[in-house]
């Protein structure tokens, strides 16, 4: 595995996990809460 794809794959997770945690957000603000651990409100 080359570092430059490792990269791409993290950069892709997090821009999904945002998206994820964003629509959840939008949609179940009171499921947000409790999700910091994945960059939710504190």
């Amino acid at each position: 595995m080359a570092d430059c794809d490792w990269g791409k794959l993290k950069e892709n997770i997090r821009g999904i996990r945002e998206n994820t945690i964003s629509a959840l957000s939008h949609h179940l603000p009171e499921l947000a809460l409790p999700l910091p651990c994945l960059g939710g409100p504190e």
